[in-house]
């Protein structure tokens, strides 16, 4: 098999991998509870991306 076919199937299957990965945390995660101290607290955040400021509620 050339070099460049076997490149892009290690490609395909990395990107496969990680999504993989990334649902099962999400999953992991989203089956959580955060604890009673941190339910109804928001934190300030800043937006790197849009340059902006807002709030934000505690999540996971």
């Amino acid at each position: 098999m050339p070099i460049e076919k076997c490149q892009f199937h290690f490609d395909l299957f990395g990107l496969h991998a990680v999504e993989v990965y990334f649902g099962m945390l999400d999953a992991f995660l989203a089956a959580e509870e955060l604890p009673k101290e941190y339910r109804n607290r928001c934190q300030d955040i800043l937006c790197n991306d849009r340059e902006r400021k807002g709030r934000s509620q505690f999540h996971w």
